[in-house]
């Protein structure tokens, strides 16, 4: 049978670089006060992709001499003086508003376009690229620039995070509860798995901490999760595996005649509230089992299978460049030999891989970049190699953002499979309280994919 893409919202934190050879910053920037004084142009004829990125990473690392905090402006020494000037430097990402008639058009330039808030026919919001947002220029699309920068404003929208110091001293700890189990702050909900707490990569979890995480599970609840081990024995292009771990009554054990159902996160690097999402759902199964009749039976009569993080290079790649958060890099970290990176993991499914350029692109330095050749990146291949020796019913594979939950078909438009009407009486019960809009992809975003993992599995 067909599967379930379940797209959720939760916070994006998550970095791309790519730009163009010269950038004309605006005049005005919401929210910053700019020293002076401001170049108008930043010229960066002959930077690759990565130089580009390198260039935008060591602007935000710089101080002035005189205490001020100039990190998210380029440092230029001025030619034969000794001196010093600071440049406010194109933004990497920034929050825009793209308005269109028919949104396949920007699809096809290779624009990410999967993800967001959408108005049928009308406009996208997303974080775009600076790349994405002058080539939508370029082809005349009306681009409205929402937040600048917004790499930055994700990292000031965390300095309370930050000042906080670590993550026992949040608010929203379990310790907070009283003798009743009631919480009075605003941060948590009575229902709240005990063990559940924040991490410290400004609220989400660092890949240590995920690892940690699945740890700990395994050592509180030994007889209803496995210890975490790879799902195969190759490992990512900067050699990692990729864990799964198995909830059931009978953990250790592969139980004949149990349906079988998969859970993933993090096909893109930026998304770290879909991993969230699984470790706390996770936590909350095995904290009720027991307590709660509709857990227990779920436990008993099923084989939850959780990948919390398919795509740990990328993932790791935005901890690293952007610990503190506005990470918004989204592929792999393939080195595509041109001077770009990454694929883009849920365009390499080995189902119609290519089928057109519309719902993936050939290009390699666009977000939604299929790679060479179908299931081409070992992560793909791990996730299809273990999903052939298993027997899943249903596959949930959780996104931020855009409050949605998409089902198959994706590569065409106006296309169903035998089980759509099955799928709808599902989307029904399970947006019945978020109010998601759900759908085909089309029929949720006006979009088609290729070569995702929905339509494959």
């Amino acid at each position: 049978m067909g599967r379930l893409l379940c797209l959720l919202i939760t916070g994006v934190m998550a970095t791309a670089a790519v730009g163009q050879s010269v950038f004309a910053p605006p005049t005005e920037f919401p929210g910053y006060t700019l020293p002076d004084p401001i170049d108008s142009v930043w010229t960066l004829d002959g930077l690759t992709q990565e130089e580009y990125f390198e260039r935008g990473l060591q602007a935000r690392r710089q101080r002035g001499e005189d205490g001020t905090d100039y990190s998210w402006y380029l440092r230029a020494e001025l030619s034969g003086e000794g001196e010093y000037r600071y440049i406010y430097p194109p933004a990497l990402y920034s929050r825009a508003r793209i308005w269109f008639d028919d949104i396949r058009q920007l699809a096809a330039l290779g624009i990410e376009v999967d993800h967001g808030y959408h108005k049928e026919y009308t406009w996208i919001e997303n974080d775009f690229s600076a790349e994405e947002i002058a080539l939508a220029r370029q082809n005349g699309f009306r681009v409205d620039i929402l937040i600048h920068d917004v790499q930055r404003y994700y990292y000031d929208q965390n300095a309370d995070w930050r000042a906080a110091g670590s993550p026992a001293k949040w608010p929203q700890t379990s310790q907070q509860r009283d003798a009743d189990g009631c919480v009075s702050d605003p941060y948590r909900s009575a229902i709240d798995p005990v063990n559940w707490e924040l991490g410290s990569y400004s609220g989400y979890f660092t890949y240590q901490e995920m690892l940690d995480n699945l740890d700990s599970m395994a050592s509180k609840y030994p007889e209803l999760i496995s210890l975490r081990a790879p799902i195969g024995p190759s490992l990512t292009h900067e050699g990692r595996p990729v864990y799964y771990v198995r909830i059931s009554d009978n953990a250790d054990t592969d139980e004949t005649g149990e349906p079988e159902v998969l859970y993933t996160a993090i096909h893109h690097a930026r998304e770290p509230g879909s991993m969230a999402t699984l470790i706390y759902y996770m936590w909350f199964v095995l904290e009720n089992y027991g307590v709660r009749s509709e857990v227990t039976y779920l436990v008993d009569n099923t084989e939850m299978y959780f990948i919390p993080c398919i795509n740990p290079d990328g993932y790791i790649y935005n901890e690293t460049t952007d610990p503190s958060g506005g990470g918004l890099w989204r592929k792999n970290r393939r080195n595509n030999g041109d001077g770009t990176r990454g694929v883009d993991l849920n365009r390499n499914y080995s189902f119609l891989w290519g089928y057109d350029n519309i719902g993936s692109s050939p290009t390699t330095s666009s977000n939604v970049y299929r790679g060479p050749s179908p299931a081409s990146e070992p992560e793909i291949a791990m996730v299809e190699s273990f999903s052939a020796m298993h027997e899943f019913r249903v596959a949930l594979n959780y996104h931020t953002h855009g409050d949605l939950l998409i089902y198959p078909w994706g590569y065409e438009p106006g296309l169903f499979t035998p089980d759509s009407a099955l799928f709808v009486q599902i989307a029904q019960r399970m947006t019945a309280g978020s109010g998601y809009v759900y759908g085909t992809g089309d029929q949720t975003v006006g979009y088609v994919v290729n070569g995702d993992s929905d339509d494959w599995q």
